[in-house]
């Protein structure tokens, strides 16, 4: 029996995501020279939209994730081997739009157009928000070359928004600065998610898995810092000790 009411949702994931990526950009933005002339509003906006990119990186995704994205390609799929006629009348992307749905096409789809607030504007985001959330950037019929090419960035219907938001930028047929932020505060939360959810319902000790990273990362500086830093957070929580159902004695 689980006595943990604990569970890990996407929103605590992307909770995540967006509390490291604005501490990234911040770190980044105070480091480097260039952006020292900014006026103080525009370096402070920075971290903000790091922040709101990692909220919203998985906000396209269907349930399942990327099962739920190769079910709806497969349906598509099947239904056009069925039915050759099912997609006539669309061009090649808006076919392909379907054929290859992707969840990070569709977060662009939700937070400019379907998010309806007080206008027809999703979201209403600025350019460099939407730019810095594009973590891949072709259309559906044009991917392949390279991780940012990879998967379709947008959907047909995003079409000129995507077009708007490139000559607004600049950042036309590459990669926003912060999208490589957001993507790495992605995959450092997802690197740790497995140790931190078995530490909390007491599958593994912290002590063991402290004792594994210094002997991986002995004497490096930036690696004494955070597990100092852990230390107070985690001591006061006592995620370390017996393991699930020893406690007392049940094996509960």
């Amino acid at each position: 029996m689980e006595l943990s009411d604990y569970v890990r949702t996407r929103l605590i994931h992307s909770q995540e995501v967006s509390s490291v990526a604005e501490d990234l950009a911040f770190q980044v933005a105070r480091k480097i020279e260039d952006l020292q002339t900014l006026d103080a509003a525009t370096r402070e906006a920075i971290p903000l939209v790091a922040a709101t990119c990692g909220l919203i990186h998985d906000l396209g995704n269907p349930p399942f994730g990327h099962a739920g994205e190769l079910a709806i390609q497969t349906w598509f799929g099947h239904k056009q081997e069925h039915d050759s006629k099912f997609l006539d009348g669309l061009d090649e992307q808006q076919r392909q739009d379907f054929l290859k749905f992707e969840g990070n096409a569709h977060s662009l789809r939700i937070v400019s157009q379907l998010f309806l607030l007080a206008d027809h504007y999703g979201l209403n985001y600025t350019c460099g928000t939407i730019s810095a959330s594009r973590k891949y950037l072709p259309p559906s019929h044009r991917t392949g070359g390279g991780h940012s090419r990879s998967k379709p960035g947008h959907f047909w219907s995003e079409r000129e928004v995507v077009d708007i938001v490139g000559r607004k930028t600049g950042a036309i047929d590459c990669r926003h600065p912060l999208a490589f932020l957001v993507e790495a505060a992605d995959d450092m939360v997802y690197s740790v998610v497995d140790i931190e959810d078995g530490i909390k319902r007491k599958v593994l000790d912290w002590n063991q898995v402290q004792g594994y990273l210094e002997e991986e990362c002995a004497g490096d500086r930036i690696f004494e810092d955070a597990i100092q830093l852990a230390e107070q957070q985690i001591k006061p929580a006592n995620f370390s000790g017996p393991a699930r159902g020893e406690a007392n004695g049940t094996g509960i």
